[in-house]
């Protein structure tokens, strides 16, 4: 009795997991929230500006998503060639990819659609766009209300350092 149990248990949950698999596969054929929206403004037939801004914004994603997964191809990069990560998760990166690059030519041939030449410009900006976005992030360091705010709590830190170890500080 208590076998047919345990056999009936283990075949619910193979029969789950091939299930689950199987729903996660189709999300390649997906394009992103980014190029939905490029297309709906195609349909509403919006001008030519407004839709090269939102093939900006596409670019600037896909290079970011793909700058991210790079970074994270490098950081487990060790880890998968001692095996210690499985070969689902490594073609999973790959897939990705994959889909970047179908993106990135998608995105590609419609600026090109738009005006002959758009294609190399769209790509320019994003990049442009991110390295100002990395530019203007605000550096503590140079903050002059940081610096004295790190100072005092610097002070204080070496106030209970002191104290615990019975040094009198004048």
């Amino acid at each position: 009795m208590i076998e047919a149990l345990i056999i009936c248990i283990s075949v619910l949950i193979i029969t789950g997991t091939f299930f689950a698999k199987g729903r996660n596969k189709d999300k390649s054929g997906e394009c992103s929230e980014e190029l939905e929206k490029y297309y709906s403004l195609l349909e509403d037939k919006v001008p030519t500006q407004i839709l090269y801004k939102q093939l900006i914004l596409c670019a600037k994603r896909i290079t970011e998503e793909a700058n991210n997964i790079e970074d994270e191809k490098e950081k487990m990069y060790y880890l998968y060639m001692d095996r210690l990560i499985s070969e689902s998760w490594w073609s999973e990166l790959k897939d990705r990819m994959k889909v970047l690059k179908n993106e990135k030519i998608l995105i590609y041939g419609e600026a090109e659609s738009i005006q002959q030449g758009f294609g190399e410009k769209i790509f320019e900006l994003s990049k442009k766009l991110q390295e100002k976005k990395k530019s203007t992030k605000h550096h503590k360091d140079d903050d002059i209300f940081y610096k004295k705010k790190k100072e005092a709590l610097e002070r204080e830190l070496y106030k209970k350092m002191c104290l615990q170890r019975g040094v009198t500080i004048k």
